[in-house]
This record gives structure tokens, C-alpha cells and sequence, in this order.
């Protein structure tokens, strides 16, 4: 007699997200999540300091601790953008700041928690680019490796002097954070469904109703467990 073998395993799902913008210039990016992430989640974040003070380079953010593994690393003319993951432990609480090394800045970023994701290897694909002034701003193109990943992308970008407004987002996109300090802005935003095929490549385009100056645009596909 044949069985039917059914998977029970569920897929990633965003349990919650927060964001930070400073209103002046500041040495750190203080998350505070709306209560403490479960055991065996991840969280993942995206960073941006400003080069205001340093040259027109942008500085380096740091992470609260050595549990935080770098996925991605960009600097693009104005631009700086980190992107981060890590597993959360039994005890981690809501508070995750990152530093940022050498100075005072402008900065902005978005943190989510994520569950049901493989919390070995959590990343199945990623990448990130940085884009001239424009007003239509894509990410890279990724191709899953597995079914049922969750495609995650953020963007930090300037406006110069003015600040950006929350742009929109490719069909099947929904914006999640905005984080809006003077100058240089992030936003993020998640795909509404998994993948489905391991050959149909991913990217999400943010579309602003006024030109960027340059910008960074990231990528990231969690793996299911």
C-alpha cells in the first residue's frame, strides 16, 4: 500500500519587525523589538550610517556582539548599508544596538524576527548593488535554491537634503519599514508569497516619486527548516 508522506514543516514567517532613524547625529543604532524574539528564531537587520562627518565616506556599523554574522557589505558613493543575521538564544530580550565606528552620524535602519527558518544555514541566496540617481532603484536578481524561501529586500538611499517619502514596490511586494532621518533613508519590504521553483529568479524594484541621489539595494531569501 502506498503513503503519502505529507511535510509539516512550516515555512518562514515575519513575527515582527522595528526601525530606527536619528533625528540628529548619534554613534549608534538602538533597535527595540515590541516584545522578546522566540527561542530558535532569527533576526535579521539591515544598517546604514551616513558619511557626514567623515569625508563624504561612509562609516562603518558595528554589531551589539559575535553572535551577529555579516551577510552582506556595500559602500556606494554616499551610500553605506551592512546587512545582518543572527539565531536568537533563550534570554535574548529586545534591545540590539549597533555601533557606529569612528564618529557621530545620521543613521537608519530596520530590524526583523523571523521564524520557522533553518537557523544553521538561514541563508539561501543574497546580494546587494549600488544604483546612480534615479527615481526606479531594483535589487539584484537571485534565484532560489529551495522552495519556500521568503525573500526579504531593503533599500537605503539619499535624498540630499530632503528626505525621501516611503516609495512603492514591485506587484507582489508590501512595504514593511520606513526609517527617515534627515538625509538618508531605509526601507524594507518582503514578498507576499515563497518561492515555489528553484528556477524563477526573485528581485523586488523600489520606485520613488522624486531622484534618489545613489543608492543601496539588498536582497536576502531565508531558507525554510
Amino acid at each position: 500500500m502506498n503513503r503519502l508522506t505529507i511535510d509539516k514543516r512550516l515555512p518562514p514567517e515575519i513575527v515582527q519587525t522595528s526601525s530606527y532613524a536619528s533625528p540628529f547625529l548619534i554613534n549608534h543604532i538602538p533597535f527595540v523589538l515590541s516584545s522578546s524574539p522566540t527561542n530558535s528564531s532569527i533576526l535579521l537587520a539591515f544598517t546604514h550610517a551616513n558619511q557626514f562627518g567623515n569625508g563624504g565616506v561612509p562609516r562603518d556599523t558595528t554589531p551589539p556582539d559575535a553572535s551577529w554574522t555579516n551577510i552582506d557589505t556595500l559602500k556606494y558613493d554616499l551610500i553605506g548599508m551592512d546587512v545582518w543575521w543572527k539565531k536568537v538564544n533563550s534570554g535574548d530580550g529586545v534591545n540590539y544596538t549597533f555601533n557606529i565606528s569612528g564618529g557621530t552620524e545620521y543613521c537608519s535602519g530596520v530590524i526583523y524576527e523571523v521564524k520557522n527558518c533553518n537557523t544553521t544555514t538561514p541563508i539561501d541566496q543574497h546580494n546587494i548593488v549600488g544604483g546612480p540617481l534615479s527615481t526606479i532603484n531594483p535589487t539584484p536578481s537571485v534565484t532560489p535554491t529551495k522552495i519556500n524561501t521568503l525573500a526579504i529586500a531593503g533599500i537605503c538611499a539619499t535624498g540630499g537634503s530632503l528626505s525621501l517619502t516611503t516609495p512603492t514596490v514591485s506587484t507582489g511586494w508590501v512595504i514593511d519599514k520606513s526609517a527617515i532621518p534627515p538625509y538618508i533613508s531605509t526601507f524594507t519590504s518582503h514578498r507576499i508569497l515563497l518561492t515555489s521553483d528553484t528556477t524563477t529568479p526573485i528581485s523586488n524594484t523600489f520606485t520613488f516619486t522624486a531622484n534618489s541621489f545613489s543608492t543601496a539595494t539588498s536582497i536576502v531569501l531565508l531558507a525554510p527548516v
